[in-house]
């Protein structure tokens, strides 16, 4: 049986707060993961873009609608709903002279 000092500790009281705040109901404790999984999730994106836009700053990134898989799949989408033959292959080299 713990002691009397050990049930008193700082630890202790505030292993017995998170747990009656946070994890002593389910549906509290479903909210606390969905949310810290969210605000998670935002933080990482920003810190990794920042990161990413500090360690290129100076050099030339190009727009993200202008790769060749994008320009593929909108030439795909645009014949497609113009109803003309559909595109079956394109080579890479066609991609890229589209794309700039």
């Amino acid at each position: 049986m713990p002691n009397a000092a050990a049930a008193s500790s700082g630890a202790n009281k505030l292993g017995r707060l998170v747990y009656n705040t946070f994890v002593k109901r389910n549906s509290v404790f479903v909210a606390t993961i969905f949310v810290s999984a969210f605000a998670f999730e935002i933080a990482f994106d920003e810190g990794t873009s920042k990161l990413w836009d500090n360690l290129n700053k100076g050099t030339s990134s190009r727009n993200k609608f202008s790769t060749p898989l994008f320009c593929l799949i909108t030439i795909q989408t645009i014949i497609f709903v113009k109803g003309g033959p559909r595109l079956t292959h394109v080579d890479l080299e066609t991609i890229l002279e589209i794309a700039s």
